[in-house]
């Protein structure tokens, strides 16, 4: 049992962050390198190793539905042929408006990855930065 009288007395004069100081816990993701080598791919068709090496070193958003104990979990989108792919976002702004997902999740491009890699999930891969 936490003794309330010894909390307050320690948390005296000390600041409490309202906002997370982690920028793994945060949705202010932002991949401007990633966004611009994306681009650059797709118009040009430059070697994809760039593109590649920099995804292997970001943090992406994922939309998330909520199970029944609460938690996030990644949706999934289906193509017109019916196969299902992990949408990523590079940035808050590069999410649709519609449909609203319940959370959204801040996570390294690797474990992204291997997630969508996992048989259960039956994903046929990811699209980053879909419908935009």
């Amino acid at each position: 049992m936490i003794d309330k009288k010894k909390l307050n007395d320690a948390m005296k004069g000390k600041k409490i962050p309202t906002q997370p100081t982690d920028p793994n816990m945060t949705l202010e993701v932002q991949n401007p390198e990633v966004e611009e080598l994306m681009k650059n791919y797709a118009q040009e068709k430059t070697p994809e190793h760039q593109l590649i090496e920099k995804l292997r070193q970001s943090r992406m958003l994922v939309p998330a539905n909520l199970n029944d104990k609460k938690q996030p979990v990644p949706c999934l989108i289906k193509s017109p042929t019916g196969e299902l792919f992990l949408p990523i976002y590079t940035s808050k702004q590069q999410i649709p408006k519609e449909p609203k997902s319940a959370a959204v999740i801040n996570m390294p491009f690797l474990v992204l990855n291997k997630l969508a890699a996992k048989p259960e999930n039956k994903a046929a891969g990811i699209v980053i930065n879909p419908f935009s």
